[in-house]
């Protein structure tokens, strides 16, 4: 039996690479769009990374981040000279500081810190503060807010903090020395 010569295809020697030829289009194609198209789609390229980042955290914190806000179901109530032990943290001519340390509360996973606060203005109106504390990274997070006038015995106003996020602590001031006072605090008990 003769030998069936084999058939010859015509093949090209080198495979296109889809995704280096779609990359080679697009770039062609930048070059010679105009400047001003060029602006306008980086900037809704931007857009659409930053809405992408928003919808993100957003998911995450309804997934059970409840550092950043309170519970609907459990506002907090100023506690009363009675239920509170206040401890003096700091003071300078205009304000004292005070933390209740019956309300302090660690959690050892995070590490933060959440206590009422007290800031008393001197010759005016008090503010009570429920916040969070993280120690390590000199940040906190106001959660409640409710404003007492000394005056009369009542409260002017309070407030959920809605959009509350972590704030760094500045050096030399009233809030960094109640970090401080508190992280004290913590460490001796």
């Amino acid at each position: 039996m003769a030998a069936v010569p084999a058939k010859k295809m015509d093949v090209p020697q080198k495979m296109a690479d889809p995704i280096a030829e779609k990359a080679k289009a697009k770039s062609v194609a930048e070059q010679e769009e105009p400047s001003w198209k060029k602006y306008l789609r980086r900037a809704e390229e931007k857009n659409k990374m930053r809405q992408e980042s928003t919808e993100e955290a957003a998911t995450s914190s309804q997934k059970g981040n409840k550092l950043s806000t309170l519970e609907e179901e459990s506002l907090p109530t100023v506690p009363s000279d009675k239920e509170a032990a206040w401890e003096l943290a700091a003071m300078n001519s205009h304000y004292e500081v005070y933390f209740d340390s019956r309300s302090l509360s660690y959690d050892k996973e995070t590490g933060i810190l959440t206590v009422w606060n007290k800031w008393v203005r001197r010759g005016g109106n008090t503010t009570f503060l429920y916040s969070r504390y993280d120690v390590r990274l000199k940040t906190y997070m106001d959660l409640y807010r409710a404003d007492y006038s000394r005056r009369q015995g009542t409260m002017i106003s309070e407030s959920t903090v809605r959009d509350s996020a972590w704030t760094p602590l500045s050096p030399h001031t009233l809030g960094m020395e109640l970090s401080q006072a508190l992280n004290a605090y913590l460490l001796n008990q």
